[in-house]
Parts: structure tokens; sequence; C-alpha cells
């Protein structure tokens, strides 16, 4: 037998051997090492603080906040009943629950005073917010719109705002098949909005195992006078979205990427990725800040002990505030052609046991010129943090 007949067996095991390695390689490079990564599994964390920070008193489960900065009022989404009825995090359990959630107005000119219930005497509904987003009207109406998980069916639902007697009074609901699964939405006019899907399976075991894995299946929807269109996919657990005060850029956080996704939005709506800034933790909300053009993200740097606090009430679970900033290219360091020219701040960061579970992160200018950050905690008592920025 010719001696290279010999060697052809050899020769397969060897190539199939550098494929599989390549496999493997691949497999650890690009699925396991990230998925270690946004477990916070090798994180230690930090104390890092802003400034001087107090809690305010009364507030239970709060997912999101918006501000009028005009006024200085936070208006914030908050759920008492969020352990036992979260959809975002699989928990439903059979029936529903009867009590509903709850929204709250904070003056953040005012810290010493308690936030306010803000009733909904027309909307007897129920009623589970989560995210929000407010726009004002050239009358200078003031509608506040907010997704509401309810048993019955998801929806948005949008009130105007009455802060001389803290009402909100109910204008309209809005569904649509296209919006299955919302969590956050950022709105443009009064009829057109953009909404997250932060899973492609709405319930059941394909949703946790679509949790658990990090598929790319969640999505943006863009919505405008009864039409809908979904405008971004492959998104890993689409979570908090705002856009850019000229509406001219969008910002996605994609929560189980550890990434905030940026795009450009065109005249008729729809989105082209720009780029990726990676922050290295699960990412919750987001907040622009129309002074500045920095985009604040809150979010949580050890998932594992979110998910405990959250279903057993096991804590703490940490939290963790970012802000990103464009560096600009005409500055000398960065290239034209670099995707990645961002400035990543950590201004926030706490083991749980003075801030749990931070959801959303805000900064915003007091009337008497001075600048503070404001925090929600998704689980947890007490759950709105007012710092100073003196350290920053």
């Amino acid at each position: 037998m010719p001696e290279y007949e010999k060697l052809r067996p050899l020769s397969n095991i060897k190539w199939r051997t550098v494929f599989w390695a390549v496999i493997l390689a691949y497999f650890v490079n690009n699925v396991l090492w990230p998925k270690i990564v946004i477990s916070g599994l090798r994180y230690t964390i930090k104390n890092v603080r802003p400034g001087e920070c107090h809690k305010v008193k009364g507030l239970v489960n709060c997912e999101d906040v918006v501000i009028d900065r005009s006024s200085g009022i936070a208006i914030l989404s908050c759920d008492s009943n969020r352990r036992q009825w979260n959809p975002v995090m699989g928990i439903v359990p059979k029936g529903g629950i009867q009590k509903s959630g709850e929204l709250y107005a904070y003056d953040v000119n005012e810290p010493s005073h308690k936030p306010q219930r803000l009733s909904t005497p027309d909307f007897v509904r129920e009623f589970h917010p989560l995210g929000l987003s407010l726009y004002t009207l050239p009358d200078k109406t003031t509608l506040l719109y907010a997704i509401n998980l309810a048993n019955v069916g998801f929806s948005i639902e949008i009130f105007s705002v009455h802060l001389h007697n803290a009402t909100l009074k109910h204008e309209r609901t809005i569904s649509h098949p296209l919006i299955t699964t919302p969590n956050s939405i950022t709105v443009v006019n009064d009829s057109t909005f953009y909404v997250t899907n932060d899973h492609g399976f709405p319930s059941g075991f394909l949703h946790a195992l679509e949790t658990y894995l990090g598929l790319p299946l969640s999505n943006v929807v863009y919505y405008s006078d009864g039409q809908a269109s979904v405008v971004a996919t492959g998104l890993v657990h689409a979570n908090g979205i705002t856009l850019d005060h000229e509406k001219k850029r969008m910002y996605v956080s994609e929560s189980l990427a550890g990434r905030v996704s940026v795009y450009r939005v065109d005249r008729s709506g729809s989105l082209e990725h720009d780029s990726s800034v990676d922050v290295g933790f699960v990412t919750d909300n987001l907040d622009l800040d129309p002074a500045t053009g920095d985009v604040t993200i809150a979010g949580h740097p050890k998932p594992l002990a979110l998910v405990a606090f959250a279903k057993w009430g096991a804590g703490p679970s940490g939290s963790i505030v970012k802000r990103i900033k464009e560096r600009s290219i005409n500055d000398g360091k960065v290239a034209k052609d670099d995707q990645n020219n961002w400035d990543v701040q950590t201004v926030f960061e706490d083991d749980g046991n003075f801030h749990p579970a931070s959801s959303t992160g805000a900064f915003v200018k007091r009337k008497d010129g001075t600048t503070r950050m404001i925090m929600t905690s998704l689980y947890g008592e007490d759950a709105l943090t007012d710092c100073s920025t003196d350290n920053l």
C-alpha cells in the first residue's frame, strides 16, 4: 500500500479535530464567555456615588421614571404586586392578580415632600404599569403614555396629567397585534411612538428558554395613527428605549447582551443600526438628558441575584448606573469610521444594601441650578433614591 494512503485517515482525523476545535473556540468566545461576563459571576461590586444620596420614603417596586424637566416633576410607575405578577420575568400566576399598580409624582425641587400618588378616577380596569413616556401638546397639556401589563391583555394607556389635583384623566387605550410583549416606550408625537417587545415568545417554556439562552428574538415596533411595523429585529431582550432631542437617533437597551444599540431614524420612522455600546451588565431603562445628550443606563450587575430577589425575596440584588457620551470626531482622538467612539462612565454602584435592583436612572437640573440624579428600584421598599452630583 502506498505510504500516502496510510496517512490519509490520520489526515482526516486532523481536519475533524481542527474543525471541532474551531467550533468550540467560536462557542466559548462568542456564546459562553459573553454569558459568563453578563452573569456578573466574576464581577466585584464597588461602592460608587455621584454625591450624597438619600432614600425617598413611601414607594415600593418602582420600574420606570420620566421627568417633565420644565417643572422638575418626575412620574414613577410602581407596583407593590410585582413579586406576584411580573410577565417580563415569567411570574404569571393563573388568574392574574386583582390589585393594580400605582403611579406617583415626585418633585425633584422639593425633596422633603413625599411622593404623591396620582389617582385615575375614570380608569378602573386592571393596571400594572411598566414603561413610561411623556409628551407635551401645543396647548401645554402633558400626556403620559404607560405600558400596562394587565392579565386581560397588554396595552398602552394614555392619560392627560393634572398635577394640581393629582389626577390622571384617561384619554385612550392602544393595542396592536405587533405589540406583544411591550416593555418600554418613547413618544414622537401624540399619535406616534416606538415600543420595545422584550421577548419573541410571550409566555411559557419558550419564553423562559429565550431568557436564559439570551436568544435574539425581541424587536422594536413603530406605531403611528393606528398602523404599526417592526423596525428593528434580532435584539437580545430589548428593554429601555429613548429618542434624542432632535428625533434623529434612537437608543435601545439590549438587556441580556449588556449593550445599548444606537440607530439612525429616517423620516419614515424606520431605523438603521449605527453602532453598539457595550456596558458590561444587564441593562434596564434608558434616559436621555436633553441638556447634554448623555444617555443614562441603569441595570443589574448580578442578574442571578436579581432573579432570586424577585422570586423569593433573597437578597440583596445590586445596582449599577452608567452614562454614555459620544466623542466628537473633531477632537482629534477618534476616527470617522470608528463605530465605538463612546465614553462610558460609572456614576452609581451599590451591592443592594442601600439601593437594590436599579431599573432607571436620570439626571435633572433643579430650579436652584444644581443637578440631581434620581434612581428607581425594580424591587424593594423606599424604591427611589435622590443623589447630588457633587462628585462628578
